[in-house]
């Protein structure tokens, strides 16, 4: 993915807009890589967001959907109703922002019960990827494709 970097100063922050995401940066921090970058630095900051989840088998064959949504990190995607085999542009469903390997979890939920379906571990180097996230017993599985942006290397 190549995108270009722009810079708008706002005060004592400037905005910085990479890809399809918007994050403000405080003034004086070193200036966002385009996500062509190849790794991050220690200490970068980097944004991840989900582009598409498809539900290859659900879990929930009885009903014919699931309601899914996505933790990365600290911060909940929006829920989602999947029947097997639908895509869904994931996009402004939610994004987080992180600077350690980002833990990205797979969540059915039912009512107020979340359960994990399953988990990844995402690090901080922009780049573009598709993972496949199962259930142990294999009988939900979605394949997740998602961005991370190097905003402050």
């Amino acid at each position: 993915m190549n995108s270009k970097t722009v810079f708008a100063a706002l005060g004592t922050t400037a905005l910085a807009l990479t890809g399809l995401g918007a994050v403000t940066v405080p003034a004086g921090a070193a200036a966002p890589a385009s996500s062509a970058s190849p790794a991050a630095a220690p200490g970068s900051l980097c944004q991840i967001r989900v582009i598409s989840v498809k539900a290859r088998d659900i879990q929930e064959d009885n009903q014919g959907t699931d309601e899914i949504r996505l933790k990365l990190g600290n911060t909940f995607t929006a829920q989602r109703t999947y029947f097997e085999g639908q895509k869904r542009n994931t996009l402004f469903d939610g994004s987080d922002l992180f600077a350690a390997p980002e833990r990205v979890k797979l969540l059915e939920v039912d009512g107020a019960t979340r359960q994990v379906l399953d988990s990844t571990t995402i690090p901080c180097v922009a780049r573009t990827a598709t993972s496949r996230l199962a259930s142990a017993d294999g009988d939900a599985v979605y394949q997740v494709t998602w961005v991370v942006d190097v905003l402050v290397p």
